[in-house]
């Protein structure tokens, strides 16, 4: 749009109909989905330099022409946009990360998941965590004042927001603060098993353990996050979060397989509810 700020359109027509059954209704969630992240992140300066700036939102009436039944006629369809600022830099994804050091490829991706375990915190799953929606700043990726920003935030969930589709998720997130504030959600249990967008691009060790052991090489000893427990000899158990309360043997929180619950008890809090395995359950 110019050098200080861009447009992003969500315009049904360009919307691919072997992708969206219902273009109208995609480009409307879409834009509310954006519009909602967009506008409870502005108000957090915590995850300010992690996120855009947002300049609003608008929706227009475009005169439009078809063809119904052989017959030219003539209405009118709604667009939806937003302003956003503009980011000079990379897209993670324009990046071939084995033309950098190694020490810069792994700060870069620290640095992407760092900052989406503080979007959470926040208050917003970004829902789409890879190197297409991530945009990498300063004046080179081996720089030391390389940093990311996360953009499109059109299938993230805003936790706090009243029409939340997984009410479940804001109760995790509550249950984890209530154990472990000020300590925030382990990398290692958030991305376990997630790392396939990284990996095969060549961002860390290919292959479920390599990610993974990745993560822990990385991770286990950040006094920044909740501790966590995991024994890479055992292929068929998830990292888990320690005992705060140390009252118990159960672990606090089984990623992709347990939701913590209120409790009044050591046996309450180390209580586990089945779910799906989704980036959404994950605390």
């Amino acid at each position: 749009m110019n050098d200080i700020l861009v447009a992003k359109i969500y315009d049904p027509v360009y919307y691919n109909p072997k992708e969206h059954a219902d273009a109208i209704w995609s480009a409307d969630k879409s834009h509310s989905r954006e519009v909602a992240a967009y506008e409870h992140l502005q108000n957090i300066t915590s995850v300010s330099d992690i996120v855009p700036a947002f300049y609003g939102a608008w929706t227009f009436n475009i005169a439009t022409k078809a063809v119904q039944e052989g017959i030219l006629t003539s209405s009118t369809r709604s667009i939806r946009m937003i302003l956003m600022e503009r980011l000079e830099g990379q897209c993670m994804e324009a990046i071939d990360p084995k033309s950098i050091s190694d020490l810069a490829r792994t700060t870069i991706l620290k640095r992407c998941l760092d900052a989406e375990v503080r979007l959470h915190h926040a208050g917003v799953n970004h829902g789409d965590v890879c190197p297409r929606n991530i945009m990498v700043l300063g004046s080179s990726p081996e720089s030391s004042d390389v940093h990311i920003k996360f953009i499109d935030f059109d299938v993230s969930l805003v936790l706090h927001h009243p029409n939340l589709e997984y009410p479940g998720v804001l109760e995790m997130q509550q249950n984890f603060s209530r154990l472990w504030s000020p300590k925030l959600s382990s990398p290692i249990v958030r991305f376990f098993g997630d790392m396939m967008e990284f990996s095969c691009r060549g961002w860390c060790p290919g292959g479920r353990r390599g990610a993974e052991q990745w993560l822990w090489q990385n991770y286990a000893h950040d006094d920044r996050y909740a501790p966590v427990q995991w024994d890479p000899n055992e292929k068929r158990k998830d990292p888990v979060y320690l005992d705060p309360l140390e009252q118990c043997h159960e672990p606090v929180s089984v990623v992709g397989h347990a939701i913590m619950t209120p409790s009044n008890s050591a046996t309450d809090t180390c209580s586990r509810l089945n779910t799906t395995d989704d980036s959404v359950n994950k605390i």
